[in-house]
């Protein structure tokens, strides 16, 4: 007797095919989901870079960029609001700016919780580049510091929101007092500048079409010996991750910048506040602590992951970081930050290949940290 044989019709068939196909998605769906957010993203150059100390203690570094009509200068002091003790760094920022302008000098001058930062654009001529690394050195090192306008500079600080965070987020470490800011005195911002514009608390980046031994004259010039001692106060330890409110306004602390995935996470993070939120998200990378300020309701964090936004945010923030490397201008920004916040040459490569993987867990790691004093507060605020 012949062995039976079961026979299927085509739509049987079909059927079956349909429903193991149905299984393979169902249980691969995470999967197929979270790499929906994936894509391959574009390597950056390797970066030319050399790196050294000058005589006077200065870490520097230079990228030689064919092409460029300027010396592009950028030099960072470790000397802003947190090391001081009454408003010294606004001060001393506020009265080198007029004067840069007023000798001519192509220069801007700011600062922030952690430095004094001084950037300049000079012309690379065998007469006008001397002649402007004097000037600017003498800026840098004789800066004159009138009474007047240090009594103008006491009257115009307006505590904005974000002071008003730092007040409480920060416990008092970074923020200027006024009452204290109006005893400042001229013989008290000249402490200040001999003990921390000092070139030993000085990080530089050079990008010109120069050798490399012009770029190494270029900074000692800039940056001799001084004969004042350094101040030696460090950063501050690291914050816990903590959230204060002001108004509608809201800061939370994050880590500092340490080339880690948490760097990409921080970045991706405010990238898609800003997409959903607006320009009122702002993120400030710092020695100690990162932080970010937001004017939003709270809520929209759990409905900011979405697959197309997060692929147009992925490659929006690839070609920002990849243009970072195509002008000398936006180069030697790349390489001060690299160099004063202590991140490897090849950080940016890196950053690209941990943005590739960000993906949903990453987000619902996110939620669970960086987020977390925002998520709590919610969480507890719908309780109520």
């Amino acid at each position: 007797m012949d062995a039976y044989q079961p026979r299927f019709s085509r739509n049987s068939l079909n059927l079956l095919m349909a429903a193991t196909l149905g299984l393979i998605v169902l249980f691969n769906l995470p999967q197929i989901l979270e790499n929906r957010a994936q894509i391959t993203l574009p390597k950056p150059p390797p970066l030319t870079v050399n790196h050294w100390r000058t005589d006077s203690g200065a870490q520097v570094w230079f990228s030689p960029f064919m092409s460029a009509e300027q010396v592009h200068v950028h030099i960072w002091y470790r000397a802003g609001t947190q090391f001081d003790e009454a408003g010294e760094a606004y001060v001393l920022s506020g009265l080198l700016q007029p004067q840069a302008q007023q000798q001519g000098l192509a220069v801007r001058i700011d600062y922030d919780t952690d430095f004094i930062k001084i950037e300049a654009k000079l012309n690379p001529g065998s007469q006008a580049l001397p002649n402007q690394l004097k000037q600017l050195q003498s800026l840098l090192y004789h800066p004159e510091l009138p009474t007047e306008q240090l009594a103008q500079l006491r009257k115009q600080l307006l505590p904005s929101a974000s002071d008003q965070l730092k007040n409480h987020l920060y416990q008092d470490r970074t923020a200027i007092d006024p009452e204290q800011l109006a005893s400042l005195s001229r013989v008290d911002v000249q402490r200040f500048h001999h003990g921390y514009l000092h070139p030993s608390r000085a990080h530089v980046a050079i990008v010109a079409d120069v050798p490399s031994n012009t770029a190494q004259v270029i900074a000692e010039r800039l940056l001799p010996p001084s004969v004042h001692a350094a101040a030696m106060t460090q950063q501050g330890e690291p914050l816990t991750p903590n959230m204060a409110q002001w108004q509608t306004w809201v800061m939370m602390n994050w880590p500092a910048l340490e080339d880690t995935t948490t760097d990409v996470d921080m970045m991706m993070t405010t990238a898609l506040l800003q997409q959903k939120l607006g320009q009122g998200v702002q993120w400030q990378p710092g020695l100690s602590n990162s932080s970010i300020q937001l004017q939003a309701n709270r809520e929209l964090l759990e409905d900011l992951w979405d697959d197309k936004s997060v692929l147009t945010t992925k490659r929006q923030l690839a070609v920002q970081w990849l243009r970072q490397t195509q002008a000398p201008e936006s180069l030697s920004q790349h390489l001060i930050e690299l160099n004063a916040y202590g991140l490897p040459q090849d950080y940016l490569a890196k950053q690209i290949v941990r943005l590739e993987d960000f993906d949903r867990r990453r987000w619902q790691h996110i939620l669970q940290t960086l987020l977390a004093p925002l998520m709590t507060d919610v969480a507890s605020s719908s309780h109520n």
